[in-house]
This record gives C-alpha cells, sequence and structure tokens, in this order.
C-alpha cells in the first residue's frame, strides 16, 4: 500500500466518489491525505485529482484547483449500472450497430444495425463484430436532433 502523507487537520482526507460515467453515487472511498490538488494535463488534457504526474500520458500536471472539503471525485470505474448499459451496447455493436456520440451535446450510445450503421462500417471498413463509431454534430445527432437510436444522453 502507497504511503499517505497525512493532511495537518483531516488526516487521511477521505472523499466519497461518484460514477465517473453518470455521477450517481460509488462505492468507492479515496483517501487524499495532504494531495488536494487539482492538475491539467496538457499533453492529453486530463484532469488529474490529487496532483502529480499524469496517469494517462505520464505528462507533468498544471495545477488549476483545489478539491473542497465536499467535493466528491470520480470512481475509478463506472458504477454497476453503467457497467451493465455499456455491456448491452458492446452487444448491439457486435451485432451489427455502431457507437455514436455528439460534439455538441455531449450524448453517447449505440445506433442498432440498421441501414445507417451498415454504411458506417462500409465507409470505414470495420465489419462485426469489430468497435466502429460515428461521431455527430447537434443538426445530426441522434440525440439533440431528429433520429431513431437506443441511446444513453451523458
Amino acid at each position: 500500500m502507497p504511503n499517505i502523507t497525512l493532511h495537518k487537520e483531516r488526516g487521511v482526507n477521505p472523499r466519497l466518489t461518484v460514477c465517473p460515467r453518470c455521477g450517481k453515487d460509488a462505492n468507492e472511498l479515496v483517501l487524499l491525505g495532504a494531495r488536494e490538488a487539482i492538475g491539467k494535463c496538457h499533453p492529453c488534457d486530463l484532469t488529474v485529482y490529487g496532483g502529480g504526474r499524469c496517469p494517462k500520458c505520464n505528462g507533468l500536471t498544471e495545477r488549476v484547483g483545489t478539491i473542497g472539503e465536499h467535493d466528491r471525485l470520480p470512481a475509478s470505474e463506472p458504477c454497476d449500472e453503467c457497467k451493465a448499459e455499456l455491456e448491452e451496447h458492446a452487444k448491439v455493436v457486435a451485432d451489427g450497430g455502431v457507437y455514436f456520440r455528439c460534439t455538441d451535446c455531449n450524448a453517447s450510445g449505440v445506433i442498432k444495425p440498421t441501414p445507417f450503421a451498415a454504411e458506417v462500417r462500409k465507409a470505414h471498413g470495420i465489419d462485426a463484430p469489430a468497435p466502429c463509431g460515428v461521431e455527430f454534430k447537434e443538426d445530426n445527432c441522434p440525440s439533440c436532433g431528429p433520429g431513431l437510436v437506443h441511446k444513453k444522453g451523458a
């Protein structure tokens, strides 16, 4: 177990967590100790809680804030409900559907196997069951624009 530098007033400085995908309460507890910095990694744009190097690319982070005393932090993995939904999405995609994401409203989900999904796969040269996806903007988005999909709004 790594060493924790204790906070001078709050000791191990425990924090509750939320699902990184849906924001609901999670079943993890983070022990921050004295590490309360919020950092931003410029090479990969990841937000790093607790300071230090970026866990994704090992880049240096720039301090952009401090974790508040009552702030909840993202858990290390999605909640059980989100995991089940992600598994369901993976099955739809394996059956010929495609993932989607909107750059305007941040919605994400899957489009069931349809002629559109088949065209996306054909355009990218990716056959099922391999994962494949498409990115939308507002006027074509199945969530914030017209369309028919099985979706998960972000």
